[in-house]
């Protein structure tokens, strides 16, 4: 039984919304995530930051243990409390939402009723797989602007890791556009190379998929990308190696 199943043990799914409208942020590893949701929060989509509250490894346990809720529900109520807009609006991953799919069942549209998805994803996923990498190695997650941090030179990156992670985050976006197709959703896509250039059009266009209007103020964020010119080289390096390596295994099967 996963961290999320034991929490969810608990809870009843008893149906009595302080909402009326559901804003899911859907995403894998390493897509700047976290940047886009400070900035959907700061033009006013949500009254409170929008998180994983779904994820048993930080947000929920801690918060479930806060606020002792009696039932999903209360626990949703709860967390929004202060809500004035009356959207419920959450990011998560796609093994928390799985696990909350589940729990909910026949229930799920009468807790989060009138759901609409942003899927957020990353068209270089060699970068994303040498995001998730470089994160993992060096322990820093999220940048703020102008703070220094440490990056690998070229040829200092394992193929075999990047490769793991490649496969990982491929079987996790397989698993979102299933869930998609088979419960005829069309979310509105968001990739991380558009709004790492424009994050005002992209938050903007996130904001009136959700409430049919542009938002009143400008989206902000503190956090910026977490490459440099340096990682630029270190990507183009893995390419070539990525590219080099398929090619000598196609050769080896043709022989």
């Amino acid at each position: 039984m996963s961290e999320l199943d034991e929490i969810f043990h608990k809870l009843g799914l008893e149906v009595n919304r302080a909402y009326d409208r559901t804003a899911v942020i859907s995403m894998t590893a390493r897509v700047g995530s976290t940047a886009f949701v400070s900035a959907l929060t700061s033009c006013g989509l949500s009254g409170r930051p929008i998180r994983e509250i779904f994820n048993p490894r930080s947000s929920m346990k801690d918060l479930s243990e806060k606020f002792k809720p009696s039932s999903l529900v209360d626990y949703l109520n709860q967390y929004y409390g202060q809500e004035t807009s009356g959207v419920l609006a959450f990011k998560t991953n796609w093994i928390d939402f799985a696990t909350v799919v589940n729990w909910t069942g026949n229930h799920f549209r009468e807790i989060f009723p009138e759901v609409k998805f942003v899927h957020i994803e990353r068209k270089d996923k060699v970068a994303q797989a040498y995001s998730l990498w470089k994160a993992n190695e060096y322990n820093i997650w999220h940048r703020e602007a102008g703070a220094k941090y440490e990056s690998p030179v070229v040829g200092q990156v394992p193929l075999g890791p990047i490769k793991n992670n490649l496969a990982n985050l491929q079987a996790e976006e397989t698993k979102w556009q299933q869930y998609f197709e088979m419960n005829e959703i069309v979310p509105h896509r968001v990739y991380f190379e558009d709004f790492s250039e424009n994050l005002t059009d992209a938050v903007s266009g996130a904001f009136q998929y959700f409430t049919g209007e542009m938002p009143e103020k400008k989206p902000v964020s503190s956090l910026v990308r977490s490459s440099d010119e340096r990682d630029t080289m270190v990507l183009f390096d893995l390419h070539s190696r990525l590219t080099d390596e398929a090619m000598s295994n196609d050769d080896e099967t043709r022989r």
